[in-house]
């Protein structure tokens, strides 16, 4: 099966993530004694090879940044109708208020005098 060139890139960068966690464990490269002195190391020894390697395994995040929430979502970004018209009738009426609230002049003339 052909990659796609995004499938391709998320492939890379796993494979970067995976070379940059490795490269930068404490139990890398370790021998059977200090690797079993080593907190947090364990020493794997089969029939083939013999390692030093970490106790748990580092588990991926799923996603990007958590902390923005979807357009389509439930979230009302702190306006009382929601996020459907993203602010802009939000703005609209806030000016018409202002300006309707003054008996003369603009609404930044009565802004200014208060």
């Amino acid at each position: 099966m052909a990659y796609t060139r995004g499938a391709k890139r998320r492939s890379l960068s796993r494979k970067r993530s995976y070379a940059r966690r490795v490269r930068r464990s404490h139990c890398r490269g370790k021998g059977p004694a200090v690797c079993r002195g080593t907190s947090g190391c364990k020493y794997s020894s089969g029939k083939k090879r013999s390692f030093c390697r970490k106790n748990k395994n580092t588990k991926r995040m799923r996603g990007g940044n958590t902390t923005h929430a979807r357009a389509g979502g439930n979230s009302t970004h702190g306006q009382p109708g929601g996020n459907t018209s993203h602010g802009s009738n939000h703005r609209g009426m806030m000016l018409a208020s202002s300006q309707s609230g003054s008996s003369s002049g603009s609404g930044f003339g009565s802004r200014m005098s208060q």
